[in-house]
């Protein structure tokens, strides 16, 4: 019996050695340090490297890893070990006796009509395809944190606009309240320019409001404490953006990702469609048995070796039409697949229209804006020396400040609204990352 349990210890030892498969080396992902600053670049890159987004995309890293080694794993053999031990009792031998297997079985796939080659194939452009998925949720992710950030000039613009209306108003009240002591002003002056005074103060907390909250919403899409004390630097101009280096709607057809994506997986179910099919076709494998048995009969106490080898052709003759429902459902996945690239590329097609002509009117209106801004700059000052001079009433004067205000603050919405076209027509073309990489090489 100790030797029995000897040869089969030995044998599944070997077996053991030789099955154990390698694991994936465990890949963590270091958060880098927070900047000490915040513009625009770094507001890209914190959020191509640290968006939840862009982060679960890339675990598909790993899938595709383990595909490719599924893939190759169906053209290498397979080796099983396996070991039997019984206690047979019968009349003839008037007693119990041992019987005992140990044994190796080797299958080795040699002509699977293409499917092995369909599945490496599929599983190397679920590899492309997931390359291509990471940069999808990192040229979304880099769009929104930009909205954000552009978020917090506005604001930062908006609260300068109203702090400056309000140093008008103060000198507006100073004014009016040395004209009463003149005599030349009266009460109801008076009150008009402290209300106005109060309504400025009023806009000034909610102003300061609103950049507080854009800068704890730009923190959050970054992974950021929201009470970080990490300046955000810019400020809020018209760029003129330059011309693009060919038509705009080649350029989004050759670099969306999103694009490439849904290509990708059509290729990947072609793949699967020719490894269904070949469900239906010949298979060959070579197979073998090595194998130490202990008869049960007590004449015979020495192990005996039994093997075989040999070639296995097996065509499938009737299935149910099993492979045949399979092939229906795989066809019409593709085109399910080939109808959403076809969506998406008209998609594409009104995006990149799209933001060509808001890009265009928003131009437009930055320069309308910047002229209402000069010119209700001018009727201030006109109507607060024709007031200081008599020659006007404090309602002109009062008229002015709140045209100005409202000049300057659609001015900065229309700078605003500049700059994320700017960023949607660089998202629409898929150019958008291309900015941290130039920077990347320039530093």
């Amino acid at each position: 019996m100790d030797n029995i349990l000897k040869k089969i210890g030995l044998c599944m030892g070997v077996l053991l050695l030789g099955a154990t498969p390698p694991g994936f080396a465990q890949e963590t992902e270091s958060q880098a340090p927070p900047p000490s600053k915040l513009g625009l670049i770094e507001v890209m890159e914190l959020a191509a490297s640290q968006s939840l987004n862009v982060l679960s995309a890339t675990q598909d890293r790993d899938v595709a890893k383990g595909r490719i080694r599924e893939a190759y794993a169906n053209a290498l053999p397979v080796i099983n070990g396996g070991t039997e031990l019984l206690y047979v009792s019968d009349s003839i031998s008037r007693g119990e006796n041992e019987q005992a297997t140990a044994s190796v079985s080797l299958n080795q796939p040699l002509f699977r009509a293409g499917s092995i080659a369909a599945g490496i194939r599929a599983a190397k452009l679920y590899e492309d395809y997931s390359e291509k998925s990471i940069e999808s949720a990192r040229l979304e992710a880099v769009r929104a944190a930009c909205i954000r950030y552009y978020d917090v000039l506005l604001a930062r613009a908006d609260l300068q606009a109203v702090s400056e209306t309000l140093d008008l108003s103060k000198y507006n009240l100073d004014v009016v309240t040395g004209r009463k002591a003149q005599g030349t002003a009266t009460n109801l002056d008076v009150i008009r320019a402290r209300e106005q005074m109060s309504n400025n103060q009023a806009d000034l907390l909610s102003a300061k409001n609103a950049l507080s909250i854009a800068k704890m919403r730009l923190f959050t899409v970054l992974r950021l404490s929201p009470d970080s004390l990490i300046a955000v630097e810019g400020e809020l101009c018209f760029v003129k953006e330059p011309e693009l280096e060919g038509a705009p709607l080649d350029i989004a057809m050759e670099h969306r990702p999103d694009l490439k994506v849904l290509k990708t997986q059509v290729a990947m179910q072609d793949e699967n469609i020719i490894a269904t099919r070949s469900d239906r076709l010949l298979s060959v494998d070579a197979v073998g048995k090595y194998s130490f048995v202990k008869p049960e009969s007590p004449l015979y106490d020495d192990w005996t070796e039994e093997y075989y080898g040999g070639v296995v052709f097996t065509l499938p003759i009737f299935e149910g039409r099993r492979v045949s429902g399979r092939m229906i459902q795989e066809k019409a996945i593709r085109n399910q697949y080939q109808y959403a690239v076809d969506q998406k590329n008209d998609d594409i097609r009104l995006e990149v229209n799209e933001a060509l002509d808001n890009l265009k009117a928003a131009a437009q209106v930055v320069k309308a804006r910047e002229t209402s801004v000069l010119q209700a700059q001018e009727a201030l000052r006109l109507a607060q020396s024709g007031y200081e001079h008599g020659v006007n009433e404090q309602l002109d004067v009062l008229n002015a400040q709140v045209t100005f205000a409202e000049s300057r603050l659609n001015y900065s919405r229309a700078v605003y609204n500049h700059n994320i076209y700017r960023i949607d027509l660089k998202r629409a073309t898929g150019v958008l990352l291309k900015e941290i990489n130039q920077t990347n090489e320039n530093n």
